[in-house]
């Protein structure tokens, strides 16, 4: 990432593995890693829509997971929910 200014994630598991929620999260902190050490200014994610309060797959949790980790990271995020890509 180094002289990249902007990192657009838009990596997302459709696996069936045990551990595809797992392999999303280490994944997210990878970027995340990496966008720190290169200086990277802002990480654009897409995830998918979903209403507050309402139970979710465990692909579209998961979406939401890798989308705190990056917010969380320190690194300014902007979140993007789409119905369907």
């Amino acid at each position: 990432f180094e002289g990249t200014d902007v990192v657009y994630y838009l990596v997302h598991s459709m696996g069936t593995s045990k551990d595809f929620v797992a392999e999303e999260k280490r994944s997210a902190r990878n970027v995340v890693a990496a966008a720190k050490r290169a200086g990277v200014r802002r990480v654009v994610y897409l995830s998918g829509l979903h209403p507050e309060g309402v139970a979710l797959s465990r692909h579209l949790s998961s979406r939401t997971e890798v989308g705190e980790i990056l917010i969380e990271s320190g690194i300014e995020s902007v979140v993007l929910q789409a119905g369907i890509v």
